[in-house]
């Protein structure tokens, strides 16, 4: 059987270069998931997350059949790496997370060791 993982994958092509991504349509087409595509997107972007890091995510297939049928007041799973914000002069502002600050800076340290 295959995983929901492995069937909301997807992969799209540009520059020459393959890339993947985990579409909520083809995730509403399993059986008890038609409420995925109905959901606002702010829903739809946690659902993503979901399923990109399924391993990590308890009864996944659950989540994503209470989400489908519109229950409210549960917890979701979610992994930020980057958020938007306001500072106090109402600027946005891109805050890295430190999972990503310490990957960046490891992939710089590389670079700088091949110059």
């Amino acid at each position: 059987m295959t995983s929901l993982r492995e069937s909301a994958s997807r992969t799209f092509e540009s520059g020459g270069r393959r890339y993947g991504y985990y579409s909520i349509p083809a995730a509403a087409g399993l059986p008890g998931l038609g409420g995925l595509a109905r959901l606002p997107r702010s829903l739809q972007v946690l659902v993503e997350g979901m399923l990109r890091h399924a391993g990590e995510v308890e009864d996944l297939a659950a989540i994503l059949e209470r989400l489908a049928r519109g229950e409210r007041g549960m917890e979701i799973p979610f992994w930020p790496s980057r958020v938007l914000h306001q500072d106090m002069l109402g600027a946005a502002a891109l805050v890295v997370t430190r999972r990503c600050a310490t990957r960046w800076r490891r992939r710089a340290a590389i670079r700088r060791r091949s110059i």
